[in-house]
């Protein structure tokens, strides 16, 4: 018996990899089917048991019985595998889209950049709230350092950027020089935006003035994102005419964009990893 066994996995583990296309059809039928016949089997009394075991036709059975059970497991195999490479390729294709937006969304903001003159001491994002926080989908500087996405994830009821999501606008202009007076700089982002201290201190790009608006979906009913203006130069940004610019056909072009590419947009989860 045992040498029919061998035989018989011997010959399964030189058949065509053809056989994988029936992985569904092994463990919807042959295993099944194989299964029940085993189950018979262990249901005969002795004397049945020992015909089979002693006649050529019995042995045959058996082995027959022992091939589509292992024909069933392979095939399984075989189709859990190939699930596997597809669930796969779906997840680097997401993650190639996902980086694909990125790169698009920062594109536009690096349009608006030089429609607005920006130099390397001014900086543009764009946030989405999602629950209880905003995540950064993209931002753009022509200075490497601000250009750096930093954190991905950003508390509610902090900063201009909850100040512009409440309001719709939000702007401030000549902050205390953070070169000369950090403390006061620092003092001035806690008072107004109950940013915590250790947070101001520790940005990368410490700005003095800021303008950020509130993005509303195309139907104008929800707000959807806030865009954010800085420049680390205390009268840097010409604040009116970046928001007559956004409420002149801007802000809804960018809804638009952001509606259109909302099922690539990357997860919190996903932004922190890859640091955007």
């Amino acid at each position: 018996m045992r040498a029919w066994i061998r035989k018989v996995a011997s010959r399964l583990k030189s058949m065509p990899r053809a056989l994988a296309d029936y992985g569904p059809i092994s463990v919807s039928f042959v295993c099944p089917l194989a299964i029940g016949i085993l189950t018979a089997y262990m249901g005969f009394d002795e004397k049945r048991i020992e015909s089979l075991r002693t006649s050529t036709s019995g042995r045959i059975s058996i082995a027959a019985v022992v091939a589509l059970f292992f024909l069933g497991c392979a095939g399984f195999v075989v189709d859990v595998r190939k699930k596997a490479t597809a669930r796969q390729q779906v997840r680097d294709m997401t993650e190639r889209m996902r980086r694909s937006y990125a790169s698009l969304v920062r594109s536009q903001l690096q349009l608006l950049a030089n429609a607005f003159g920006f130099s390397e001491n001014e900086r543009v994002s764009v946030y989405r709230k999602v629950n209880n926080t905003f995540l950064l989908l993209a931002r753009y500087s022509r200075n490497p350092t601000y250009d750096d996405p930093g954190r991905a994830v950003y508390p509610i009821n902090q900063g201009v950027i909850w100040a512009a999501w409440s309001a719709g606008t939000a702007s401030v202009r000549d902050l205390p020089n953070p070169e000369k007076d950090l403390s006061t700089y620092v003092s001035a982002h806690t008072t107004r935006w109950q940013i915590p201290e250790e947070v101001v201190s520790g940005f990368k790009m410490k700005s003095r003035c800021y303008t950020a608006f509130g993005i509303n979906d195309t139907r104008d009913m929800n707000r959807i994102a806030v865009i954010v203006f800085e420049s680390t130069s205390s009268a840097g940004l010409k604040s009116e005419t970046i928001v007559r610019q956004l409420e002149s056909g801007e802000a809804r072009r960018i809804a638009s964009m952001l509606e259109e590419l909302k099922n690539f947009e990357p997860t919190p989860e996903y932004a922190q990893k890859e640091g955007f």
